[in-house]
């Protein structure tokens, strides 16, 4: 498929989830549930604060960055 500059290639449209992966260090890991609260701050939004919650904690760590995943 071909595209144009300034063609929109993709709207989003419903932002109310969202998920979020975070990576965890090694040795926070423990401390982290699923079902556990998290806030998240961004860049973009910067005196905002999201609150979710943790629903997976993903089974392998990155051995490169020696960091889990979680969402």
């Amino acid at each position: 498929m071909r595209f144009m500059p300034g063609e929109m290639l993709y709207q989003i449209t419903d932002l109310s989830a969202v998920w979020v992966i975070a990576d965890l260090s090694e040795q926070d890991i423990g401390l982290v549930r699923t079902g556990a609260g998290a806030r998240v701050t961004t860049t973009a939004y910067p005196n905002q604060v999201f609150d979710g919650r943790v629903t997976y904690i993903y089974p392998t760590m990155k051995a490169e960055t020696r960091t889990i995943p979680c969402g």
